[in-house]
């Protein structure tokens, strides 16, 4: 079964169909366990919370399970590639020829594949990465890459090297090509990353950045559309980033205290004014997303992010 993600209005009916209650039934239940979870007018307990949902769940013992769910991947493609939409892991499109390696030629920059993994080559010079990974371990890659507030320019390259390591398998373990999206649209438009997209592809942020290239932004954005892709997965093909631990029945209980999260949120005042707890979803970082699970591009527009 598949929880429509989309909106508020179609998850509360998928809900209501998966548990086989009706609407207010399903409001009670959900006040219910908010109601055991709240200490005090300033504190909820998310653990409490989940424990009294996933009882609910359990009681209700559903005749169908959760194997399907929508992942909202934003990308800005370049026009001349928008065809293809398929998902190619980044390693993909920097060793192999694709829209994104061919434009990064025009620069002078390209990759070959060096013990496993993509190498930058900027002028025919192969470019070093190494170090300062190992001085910022204290940190996330989540840290250095959305919550950087440094003033010094030895922190921001830092943090670029850091980014780029990761994203080009640098450190066994650690490696990051992999495919992303977000697991509800709806507000997806108030989300931070959103806007941060808006302005190029991340890596090529970083990348621009770090080998310190005029322009390339600029070009990209002007011969490029941004764009919100919805893919059909599996529940057993996708990981959620926070909790990657998760078996298959594990994650559908997961993700469904996540939409009974947001619910209440919507519940309580009927809008939203910040996306940045949407769960993030990724897929393996070896594996390519076919055209075939595409359901829906949408065109996001200026007026849409503002």
């Amino acid at each position: 079964m598949l929880i429509d993600t989309r909106t508020t209005e179609s998850m509360i009916a998928s809900l209501t169909t998966y548990l086989n209650i009706k609407e207010d039934e399903l409001f009670q239940y959900i006040d219910n366990a908010a109601s055991k979870a709240r200490i005090d007018c300033k504190t909820f307990d998310l653990d409490i919370f989940k424990d009294e949902i996933i009882q609910i769940i359990s009681d209700f013992y559903p005749k169908e399970q959760i194997d399907e769910i929508y992942v909202y991947h934003l990308t800005r493609r370049l026009n001349d590639s928008i065809e293809d939409k398929s998902c190619d892991s980044l390693k993909s499109l920097l060793l192999q020829e694709s829209p994104l390696s061919k434009f990064l030629r025009q620069y002078n920059i390209d990759f070959f594949e060096k013990e496993g993994h993509p190498v930058i080559v900027f002028n025919n010079n192969e470019i070093s990465l190494e170090n300062s990974y190992e001085v910022q371990s204290s940190k996330s890659l989540y840290e250095l890459i959305f919550n950087d507030n440094s003033d010094s320019l030895e922190d921001e390259f830092d943090a670029d090297v850091c980014y780029l390591r990761g994203r080009l398998g640098y450190d066994t373990g650690r490696e990051d090509y992999c495919f992303n999206g977000f697991a509800f649209r709806h507000f997806l438009m108030k989300n931070s990353y959103v806007k941060d997209l808006d302005k190029g592809p991340e890596f090529l942020v970083k990348l621009s950045n770090y080998l310190s290239i005029d322009g390339i932004l600029e070009k990209y954005r002007e011969n490029s559309k941004y764009y919100c892709f919805t893919y059909k997965m599996t529940i057993d093909e996708i990981i959620f980033d926070e909790r990657a631990d998760l078996e298959n029945q594990n994650k559908a209980n997961y993700f469904l205290v996540q939409i009974l999260i947001r619910i209440i949120f919507y519940m309580k005042d009927g809008k939203c004014i910040s996306d940045d707890n949407n769960p993030i979803v990724r897929i393996a970082d070896d594996a390519n997303v076919p055209e075939s699970k595409l359901v829906n591009v949408e065109e996001i527009t200026p007026e849409m992010i503002e």
